[in-house]
């Protein structure tokens, strides 16, 4: 399943499927509208796609966006880059962010992983100038 958001809330249970640009807001034309809120803004924040990974940005709402990882939560003052398992707070709507995507850049089967210490390689000789005779 690509990249979406699950909203958490008692009895608004549903899954989004993420397309960029990504609105979420109380006006009905929004990918998530959540109406009735009063803390919610009519444009209250965009969710985009940036080079496989995604981005969140408060839209001037008046009452801010929060993310929540971990046992961290903050308020939203810039583009900030989500990642899965994040929680995003708009209002009272609470949405976790899921991307079962990979983050890192994909595995280089070529590498070789060793105990700490040990040298790997090949060692080269150093090329030395011709001395004429």
């Amino acid at each position: 399943m690509p990249a979406h958001l699950r909203r958490t809330d008692p009895g608004a249970e549903a899954v989004y499927s993420l397309t960029t640009p990504f609105t979420l807001g109380r006006l009905a034309s929004s990918s998530l509208p959540i109406d009735g809120d009063p803390a919610v803004s009519r444009q209250h924040a965009v969710i985009t796609a940036q080079g496989g990974s995604y981005d969140i940005e408060d839209s001037g709402s008046r009452n801010g966006t929060f993310l929540e990882r971990g046992t961290r939560k903050w308020r939203v003052a810039s583009v900030t880059m989500l990642e899965h398992g994040d929680i995003i707070q708009v209002g009272a709507a609470h949405l976790l962010f899921e991307d079962p995507g990979p983050i890192a850049p994909p595995y280089d089967a070529s590498a070789t992983v060793v105990p700490a210490g040990t040298v790997v390689g090949v060692v080269l000789p150093v090329p030395r100038p011709r001395q004429n005779s």
